[in-house]
């Protein structure tokens, strides 16, 4: 089964569109404003980035390795909205929602809120978010529950999101602090209907990922959409 993955998550940012600084934690979303047409600078806080990938085909990148930085400037066939993965030197992981706007070259710079140690780096790499939505993602796609990390719920609640479609919540997942839902999509328009991930980025509260079985759907066709949000 083919899953297709965007990580989501709404966090506070400047209104500034020249500077851009977010206070992070290991394991953020963060959502950001790159411009379309001239560099954006990619930056941390007394540190460095340290890593970059899931950009391949979206992002044309300079590096500067000696402040340990990276300029960024969007493909032609980059998506308006889309995500990659950042890692700093201190080991922390974050997940980068960039939106291209047509504006001037922006800097964006991450403080992160604690600089963790060597040691704690490493333990940091094997268990950041970015693995455990993937694990989520993948029990939830196949219907696979490791009891020992997850437990699970089993539901039938309409959501009414459009007319042209009917959404039902059939299962829950809760692992840690994320909470997994499956919804079964149905398409009950009398035309074919193409799904985006990014149109569900605001579809639940708190959400960190949306993945689509089915992209396209024809009339009366159902696809599984899996949701994962934060949860305490």
């Amino acid at each position: 089964m083919k899953v297709l993955l965007i990580i989501v998550l709404m966090v506070m940012c400047s209104s500034v569109f020249a500077v851009q600084k977010l206070i992070v934690n290991d394991g953020d979303v963060l959502k950001v404003k790159l411009s379309s047409r001239e560099l954006t600078r990619l930056a941390v806080e007394g540190g460095r980035v340290d890593r970059m990938w899931g950009a391949s085909g979206l992002l044309e990148s300079q590096s500067d390795k000696k402040d340990g930085e990276l300029f960024l400037r969007p493909s032609s066939t980059a998506a308006k909205v889309f995500s990659f993965f950042v890692r700093d030197n201190f080991g922390s992981t974050y997940t980068i929602i960039a939106e291209q706007q047509d504006i001037p070259s922006q800097t964006v710079i991450l403080a992160p809120v604690k600089r963790i140690s060597k040691e704690e780096k490493e333990r940091y790499k094997n268990r950041n978010v970015v693995s455990k939505i993937k694990d989520l993602i993948k029990a939830m796609a196949n219907d696979e529950l490791d009891s020992k990390k997850m437990e699970s719920e089993k539901h039938h609640e309409e959501i009414n999101l459009w007319k042209e479609s009917r959404i039902t919540l059939v299962k829950s997942y809760r692992m840690e602090k994320l909470k997994g839902e499956v919804f079964r999509f149905k398409n009950i328009s009398k035309e074919a209907m193409k799904l985006l991930e990014s149109e569900f980025l605001n579809f639940r509260k708190d959400t960190l990922a949306v993945a689509i079985d089915q992209l396209t759907l024809k009339p009366e066709e159902e696809t599984n959409l899996y949701v994962i949000r934060r949860s305490e």
